[in-house]
């Protein structure tokens, strides 16, 4: 039974709740009061349709329509990006204008179930036809028709099958019959590939042969050639041993000529004149001797210059014990000084 509908944004509607009575509701109210458009917002809940959004309030973000059903509560929801049902807390995505089977079993409404004003007579103006469709759509009968009618096509497409495939066995048979001779023609095949293979293993060994005599051949050939290269070696190389032979004496004859002419440069170079060098070497014994004088002289300046050194610090220690002494008075007279 259906308890309430509570409708929000939905055409003139912004808010709106109807608690249905047990027995029979009655919806009155003036022209443009907005009864169609409760009829259409139920519609919707149970039908999804109409599709879109143009049945959304002008101004409002989002269009609802809440149903209590026994004891189900259904809610139908489109926003901008927001198409669902609800059912008792669970959420299902509104596809097309597909209703889902969780909505259809909770309501257990469909279009049949709804009549507008400008509708005709409900059934009073349909065909035997008509009114027999709609019948079978609220007892469930229209699905025996779907499944009967199911039923006779597939039998009708099977039977087709089976009288294409019947003539195809017929025709295979007759081809058959039509190829005995075949077995003869088998066994034919079979023998000359039995002689096939064994043509097969005698060329195999025949290749095999006469890759075996050429490779013999060019053996010989390569050591006949091998044979001469070996000779020449043996001539080249006793030519190698006396060719190095000769470079070394030759070497050695070259080395004893240019010492020979570095020996003769020897002998023709002039003796110098040495008085220059006597008359150096004197003034270098000179020099000696005065550095000697020189080093002398510093090693005493030196040694003056310690003792000047320590005498200034005997003479400053005196006068500070002096002075210590005396407190600056003179020892003579008693003066300050």
């Amino acid at each position: 039974m259906i308890k309430s509908l509570t409708i929000r944004n939905f055409q003139k509607h912004t808010q709106l709740k109807v608690n249905f009575d047990k027995q029979i509701t009655t919806i009155v109210g003036p022209t443009d009061a907005g009864k169609s458009s409760f009829i259409r917002a139920f519609l919707w809940l149970a039908t999804n349709r109409p599709s879109g959004e143009s049945f959304r309030r002008q101004g409002s973000k989002k269009t609802g329509v809440r149903a209590v059903v026994d004891n189900h509560t259904i809610t139908r929801t489109r926003g901008k990006t927001l198409n669902t049902y609800e059912v008792d807390g669970e959420t299902s995505r509104a596809m097309g204008t597909k209703v889902p089977d969780v909505v259809s079993d909770a309501l257990r409404l469909d279009a049949v179930n709804f009549q507008s004003q400008h509708d005709p007579p409900w059934w009073f103006t349909d065909t035997p036809g008509q009114v027999s469709s709609k019948l079978n759509e609220i007892v469930d009968l229209s699905m025996i028709d779907k499944a009967t009618s199911f039923i006779a096509s597939e039998v009708r497409k099977n039977a087709a099958k089976i009288g294409v495939v019947q003539e195809r066995i017929a025709d295979k048979t007759k081809e058959v019959a039509s190829l005995q001779h075949v077995d003869q023609l088998d066994q034919d095949l079979k023998q000359l590939e039995k002689l096939g293979g064994q043509l097969g293993k005698i060329r195999g060994v025949t290749s095999t042969l006469g890759n075996l005599l050429q490779a013999a051949v060019v053996s010989q050939k390569e050591h006949k050639r091998l044979t001469v290269l070996f000779n020449l070696g043996e001539g080249v190389v006793l030519a190698g041993s006396l060719w190095q032979e000769v470079a070394q004496r030759r070497e050695l004859l070259e080395e004893l000529m240019w010492q020979g002419e570095e020996a003769k440069k020897e002998i023709n170079t002039p003796v110098p004149n040495l008085t220059a060098i006597k008359k150096i070497v004197g003034d270098l014994v000179k020099l000696r001797r005065q550095r000697s004088a020189m080093e002398e002289l510093l090693a005493q300046a030196k040694a003056a210059s310690s003792s000047k050194k320590q005498l200034v610090s005997e003479l400053a220690t005196a006068q500070t014990v002096f002075e210590d002494t005396f407190k600056g008075a003179c020892p003579l007279c008693g003066k300050n000084l």
